[in-house]
């Protein structure tokens, strides 16, 4: 409930918000303030989000060219370490050592993020 008390001096009232209910935005902008100080600036994520992107299309990559040339699995990921480091970030989230935030989201909610967004942005290039 809203408490309203009379300011004498504007002869204004007043309101204490103090026992209202926080925002979307407010909730949102407080989890970005802790994900700021717990992983790091916008900047420091945005590179390591980069990072893992260029490993990810570039082992696909690799994985596509080797497998097309007739290598076994085995000589695939024998042949490049960044296979080893694709391999040690999904037994690190296997075995629970690392924990993946989509994962910790609503079910659906990260693919739904990605559709909309996706959408968004496509729709600046169709038109």
């Amino acid at each position: 409930m809203t408490n309203v008390a009379m300011n004498t001096n504007e002869h204004a009232p007043q309101i204490d918000y103090s026992n209202d209910l926080v925002s979307a935005v407010e909730l949102k902008a407080r989890e970005r303030k802790k994900i700021n100080q717990a992983a790091g600036d916008y900047h420091s994520i945005q590179g390591t989000i980069a990072d893992a992107s260029q490993m990810s299309m570039l082992s696909l990559g690799k994985l596509l060219i080797g497998l097309k040339a007739g290598k076994s699995i085995d000589e695939v990921i024998a042949s490049d370490p960044a296979f080893a480091a694709c391999i040690a970030y999904a037994e690190a989230e296997t075995d629970g050592s690392m924990k993946v935030p989509f994962k910790h989201k609503p079910e659906g909610a990260a693919l739904a993020d990605i559709i909309e967004r996706s959408n968004a942005v496509a729709e600046l290039y169709v038109g």
